[in-house]
C-alpha cells in the first residue's frame, strides 16, 4: 500500500517519544479513562502544492491538545512538544515529513485539566 498525507498522524508518536515525552498520547480522543496529563493528537485539513522540480508536498495540519492539572506543568509539556516536532525530519515506510511547524496555539481549561493546544503544519510527501 502506498502511504499519502492521510497517514501523517503516525509521525506523531516517534516524534514525541524522541523528544523525552513520556505521558500517554492517544490518536484523535483519549480513553475514556485517562488522568491527566496525557496528549490528544489529530489530522484536520490538507492542502496540495505542486513544487517547481521537486515532488510535489502536501500540507497537513495536526492538532496537538495537552491535557494537565497543573498549569505551569501544562505550559512546559507544551514547550517539550513543540521541541519535539518543530523543525523534525522523518520517514516512515514510503513517505516522507519534509518540515513541520507551528502555526497556531492557545490554551484553555476542560473539565479538570489545563490543555495547551498547537497546531503545526506538516510538509508530506
Amino acid at each position: 500500500m502506498k502511504r499519502t498525507s492521510i497517514s501523517a498522524g503516525l509521525f506523531i508518536p516517534p516524534l514525541l517519544k524522541a523528544g523525552g515525552v513520556t505521558v500517554p498520547v492517544f490518536p484523535c480522543a483519549s480513553k475514556t479513562d485517562a488522568k491527566a496529563p496525557y496528549i490528544v493528537y489529530t489530522r484536520k485539513s490538507w492542502e496540495g502544492r505542486q513544487v517547481k522540480e521537486s515532488a510535489p508536498a502536501d500540507g497537513v495540519v495536526i492538532c496537538v491538545w495537552i491535557y494537565h492539572p497543573d498549569y505551569a506543568s501544562s505550559i512546559e509539556l507544551a514547550e517539550q512538544v513543540r521541541e519535539s516536532i518543530e523543525g523534525k525530519q522523518a520517514r516512515l515506510t514510503g513517505l516522507e515529513m519534509r518540515s513541520a511547524t507551528m502555526i497556531d496555539s492557545s490554551d484553555t481549561w476542560d473539565a479538570d485539566s489545563y490543555v495547551q493546544y498547537i497546531e503545526f503544519l506538516l510538509k508530506i510527501n
